[in-house]
């Protein structure tokens, strides 16, 4: 009755495409909801406990103004806006359409998503999401996706194909991903968990990769996944070159025969690796910032930080940047062939004996 009633009808008039509006007076459902006092203004919302609304401060009236509540009225203003956030969901539905702006609808807080299909343990799931949600507000935004409409979505970001429910946690301004272990059960627990090791910065980004190569490639470039990036990129024993590239890129193609030149070239350099790593298939560590393709970098021997190579795509350009900056030094020999610096001394010490006949002292 009263001023309520009067906001009641009029944001129902206004916002009753988007939320219910339901009047009840019997005691029996009064209890049920355990209002107290009558009337009461009450938002439920699935997962949540109910929201009483609180009137402002107004002078005492016998009733409502003369054709209802103004609309342009503060109180109306301020009721609007209290239902519409006390009704908003507490999981909401990621579309493409909404995709950007929901995983970064707060600046600083990451998005939490529930990767669902119509199975009895995804509505499980589901459940547990809504348990956790009053412990992750403020901390999270949480979503939920359709993972059969959206399958690709899910595996590029870490999901195994047909593998659902799948939780992941996206943190859209570091550009990080990290999907929920398969073999751990989806709970509210497990749910909060992900969260709270993301914002201690204990929880390692989820990278996809393929399988390793078999151990018998030719060469003279090599395959490198994301799996075998630490073991072999970052082998403090070698030099390694690695060309970041996507299939369909026009620009990788043409550096690609550059590189296998600058390989072959360099086949006697054991020290040196030259790797393909296809973007594709594969995510590189976020440290590196690969943000286009091709993208070439040097990881030296004794410098596993990586230098990015962004001179002219041509063997003596790409040749002059690995003489210069790896840690195992190597030299031009002969018809442009590479070799180690030490071999090259040996090659140079036996023309010298040819051309004299001397052999030089030992150890020179």
């Amino acid at each position: 009755g009263g001023e309520d009633w009067g906001l009641f009808e009029a944001a129902a008039e206004r916002m009753g495409d988007k939320l219910r509006f339901v009047w009840a007076d019997h005691p029996a459902l009064l209890d049920a909801f355990g209002i107290e006092s009558a009337p009461s203004i009450v938002v439920f919302r699935r997962g949540d406990a109910a929201q009483f609304w609180e009137p402002l401060t107004r002078p005492t009236r016998p009733g409502p103004p003369a054709g209802g509540v103004d609309g342009d009225s503060e109180e109306l203003q301020a009721f609007m806006s209290w239902a519409g956030s006390a009704s908003a969901p507490l999981v909401a539905t990621l579309t493409q359409e909404n995709y950007y702006s929901r995983l970064a609808s707060v600046p600083g807080r990451p998005a939490l998503v529930l990767f669902t299909d119509d199975s009895d343990m995804s509505r499980a799931a589901l459940d547990e999401m809504y348990l956790a949600a009053p412990s992750l507000k403020g901390k999270a935004s949480l979503c939920q996706a359709n993972g059969a409409r959206y399958q690709a979505l899910a595996v590029k970001l870490g999901v195994p194909p047909r593998f659902l429910p799948a939780a992941v946690l996206i943190d859209v301004d570091k550009e990080l991903h990290h999907a929920l272990d398969p073999v751990v059960p989806i709970s509210a627990a497990a749910l909060a968990s992900l969260v709270q090791r993301h914002e201690a910065g204990t929880l390692p980004p989820t990278l996809r990769s393929e399988p390793e190569p078999p151990g018998d490639e030719p060469g003279p470039v090599y395959t490198l996944v994301a799996a075998g990036f630490h073991a072999k990129a970052l082998d403090p024993g070698k030099d390694v070159l690695v060309n970041f590239r996507t299939t369909w890129c026009g620009f990788c193609n043409l550096l690609a025969p550059v590189l296998v030149a600058v390989a072959h070239a360099a086949r006697n350099v054991r020290s040196l690796k030259m790797y393909e790593f296809d973007l594709t298939k594969n995510d590189p560590e976020p440290r590196l910032n690969v943000s286009v393709s091709p993208t070439l970098i040097l990881f030296p021997a004794h410098n596993k930080t990586g230098i990015h190579y962004d001179g002219e795509r041509s063997v003596p350009a790409i040749t002059r940047f690995l003489q210069q900056h790896v840690s195992i030094k190597f030299e031009t020999v002969g018809d442009a062939e590479l070799v180690s610096s030490d071999h090259a001394r040996e090659i140079l010490q036996i023309a010298r004996t040819a051309m004299t006949g001397v052999a030089p002292p030992f150890g020179a």
